[in-house]
């Protein structure tokens, strides 16, 4: 009888390593397709009725080269504005960086993520008036 308990010991490690590697293989793929969303234009909708406060004064830090400083601006929480600090960021080859903004229409304000743009899109010109970052070469 001792070999039936070891054998069924030895069935039972086995579907725990095959559920372990399946659990961490799910996690994997999880954790690929959530650091694809930027990549793909994933940008979140915002609409309230509330300004956002002024721009906040930002010292910007020494330069990092290959980097360009994307500047703070005032995010939604969901309930209210939050101050979100400004980055250096990877520079992207033919593109420049068009910061986070607030657009006011009518009675309510409108969020529009910082993303980056082709610089063959814009052909020099910057769409809606937008400057460019600052790069940090």
């Amino acid at each position: 009888m001792p070999w039936i308990f070891f054998a069924s010991d030895i069935r039972g490690d086995y579907k725990e390593s095959v559920m372990s590697i399946q659990t961490m293989v799910l996690a994997v793929a999880l954790g690929l397709a959530a650091s694809a969303l930027p990549k793909l234009g994933y940008t979140t909708y915002v609409e309230v009725d509330a300004a956002p406060p002024p721009p906040r004064a930002e010292a910007t830090p020494e330069a990092k080269s290959g980097h360009i400083w994307v500047p703070g601006y005032w995010g939604w929480s969901g309930s209210q504005h939050v101050w979100v600090n400004g980055q250096y960021v990877p520079e992207r080859l033919h593109h420049h960086w068009v910061a986070a903004r607030w657009e006011h229409r009518g009675t309510h304000w409108y969020f529009q993520d910082g993303t980056w743009e082709s610089d063959d899109e814009t052909k020099s010109e910057y769409r809606r008036g937008d400057k460019p970052c600052q790069s940090a070469t």
